[in-house]
């Protein structure tokens, strides 16, 4: 089923139906001749692509996301302009499309591969667990005292089981962010410092200066770049250089960042890009790189950067990533800024 809508030239509503008003739960009732820019306050990138459309008299679609205790809904409006066969635009046609359900069932298969990789990564180290413990007896049976191997290889073991349940808690249950002002230079410098010892011993970092501030969750946003840098440090092995730059996105250029995403709106946005001349990521490793539980580090837990990209999107950005093997990453994020200076 679809929420359908139908404008006049002026922009005024003269027809819409039921799953129209449901599928978007506006706090107004659509009345006939009401305007749309009345009806979209509270939804402003609905209205941006309906100014679009409108502005440019070209059919416009765009992804939609509504979030909220009580509801939620995604999916796909298409704006369609009618226009005579002499180039006047009598009237506009909007309808949504819900892919909700359909969203919602694919979420739940990669939940059901997610646990499935969980299962099998805790199989492993109480494998290793029993192992140990059978070993600890015989020795305990022969009365040697060598008992010291068994139990460091159970307490790793049992540590790995600790890493896994506990990231995926971080990760399932991440609160909703509180947002307030952050100042970005401060932000990034205070993310760098904790890992200063490894940047005394050989990396070199290059911090662009930066006024920004954003609105976001100070904690969850150092924890974003924490992941970053320690990825970038991790791929340097040691010995190289990091850069860590910031920009504010002229309109084009923002609207180039925000492509399709259904996250972004407006044009103050911020491209704040970490780049490393490390080791660089393969075409396959990076196709699959935010899927939780996967890795290419030996010791790695495979959720930092499922992390980082759930901690993006809830500020409503957008992260990306680019990578050479052999010539190093760029892992690029936009936020939106609220001030200058």
């Amino acid at each position: 089923s679809k929420g359908v809508a139908l404008l006049n030239s002026s922009g005024k509503v003269f027809y819409s139906n039921n799953n129209f008003s449901e599928f978007l739960k506006l706090s107004k009732s659509i009345t006939q001749m009401m305007h749309y820019k009345d009806i979209f306050t509270e939804r402003k990138s609905i209205l941006f692509a309906l100014e679009e459309a409108i502005n440019h008299q070209r059919k416009t679609k765009k992804e939609i996301q509504i979030s909220s205790p009580t509801h939620q809904f995604e999916g796909e409006m298409t704006i369609t302009p009618f226009t005579s066969f002499i180039g006047f635009t009598y009237a506009y046609l909007i309808e949504i499309s819900d892919y909700t359900e359909a969203l919602l069932t694919d979420r739940g298969k990669v939940w059901g591969a997610t646990l499935q990789r969980i299962a099998h990564e805790i199989k492993t180290p109480l494998s290793g667990i029993n192992l140990g413990l059978d070993t600890l007896a015989q020795r305990l049976s022969k009365k040697t005292d060598k008992y010291e191997p068994d139990i460091v290889r159970i307490k790793n073991e049992v540590n790995r089981i600790k890493a896994l349940t506990k990231n995926f808690l971080l990760f399932s249950n991440m609160e909703k962010p509180q947002f307030t002002k952050v100042q970005l230079s401060k932000l990034l410098n205070e993310s760098v410092s904790v890992f200063e010892s490894y940047l005394k011993s050989g990396i070199e970092l290059e911090i662009q200066p930066s006024d920004y501030v954003i609105l976001g969750d100070e904690i969850q946003l150092k924890q974003l770049f924490h992941i970053i840098i320690e990825n970038a440090i991790d791929a340097c092995g040691g010995q190289g250089r990091i850069k860590i730059k910031v920009k504010r996105l002229k309109t084009k250029e923002s609207e180039k960042a925000k492509g399709e995403s259904k996250k972004l709106e407006g044009n103050t946005f911020l491209e704040i890009s970490i780049t490393d001349n490390g080791k660089g990521i393969s075409d396959e490793d990076l196709s699959k790189i935010f899927e939780p539980y996967y890795t290419t580090k030996k010791d790695g837990t495979g959720i930092g950067l499922a992390i980082a990209k759930k901690i993006v999107e809830d500020h409503n950005g957008k992260i990306e990533i680019e990578s050479k093997l052999g010539e190093g990453t760029t892992v690029s994020v936009y936020l939106q800024t609220i001030e200058h200076g």
